[in-house]
């Protein structure tokens, strides 16, 4: 079983991004591309977010200054919302015809924050009394309300796939760890996408199964700036090739 285990987080962090830059590809271009290609493309980009959580989740295990990793976050977060605000808005008002229109959701870095936080609660609830249980267990919900209300990237999917990822992980029986992540997926096909694209997404476990847990290639904060400065960059040259 360890022979398989070919994957480092570098690697898994490439697939994610590779991915996901195929979908927004496809949505900042949709004009170009045929239905064929366009549902091809969404779909290849389905393999992408559970991925991205699955790293969040890898961060959070493995970062020595959880504090420091969860304020990075957010930065990264606010900027890139603040970022997508002045351009979306710029860009909708020169090009009124181009019908692309992300900057108005709030951010999937915003919810892996919110992971973030939800992960920490966890981790205290399993040494905390009855009451403190209860309050733990309190603030989760809140949390989820919040999903609720904000217009949220991929809204309750996210904590809901984060927080089996984190049971999976904390569980010893194989079986238990493979029917939790196989539940997982299909919530995340069932609630958020309603076309047979939604499958491509159980690709992701395969990924998630090769990991061997190495960290492998250090690339700093490049991975941080490329999300903000792609979505932005696509937006504006979408916008541009669309007249």
């Amino acid at each position: 079983m360890k022979n398989i285990k070919c994957l480092n987080s570098f690697d898994i962090k490439l697939i994610a991004f590779i991915t996901m830059i195929i979908d927004h590809i496809a949505i900042f271009f949709y004009y170009m591309f045929s239905n064929e290609t366009y549902n091809i493309m969404r779909a290849i980009g389905r393999i992408s977010m559970p991925l991205f959580v699955f790293l969040i989740y890898q961060g959070y295990k493995h970062t020595s200054n959880i504090n420091k990793y969860k304020k990075r976050i957010f930065i990264l977060a606010l900027s890139t919302q603040i970022f997508s605000i002045v351009i979306g808005m710029i860009v909708s008002m020169i090009y009124t015809d181009y019908n692309v229109y992300y900057y108005e959701k709030v951010n999937i870095i915003f919810s892996f924050y919110l992971l973030l936080n939800i992960y920490l609660i966890l981790e205290k609830i399993k040494v905390a009394n009855a009451t403190n249980k209860v309050f733990g267990y309190v603030f989760i919900f809140f949390i989820f309300l919040l999903y609720c209300f904000l217009d949220i990237e991929y809204n309750i999917i996210i904590p809901i796939i984060g927080i089996s990822i984190y049971f999976i992980d904390k569980s010893k029986c194989i079986w238990c760890k493979f029917l939790a992540l196989i539940i997982c997926m299909v919530i995340y096909m069932y609630n958020y996408y309603y076309e047979p694209i939604g499958y491509f997404a159980f690709i992701s476990i395969i990924f998630m199964i090769l990991y061997n847990g190495k960290k492998g290639r250090n690339t700093g904060k490049f991975f941080y700036y490329l999300y903000p400065i792609h979505m932005n960059l696509l937006y504006i040259i979408g916008a541009i090739l669309s007249k």
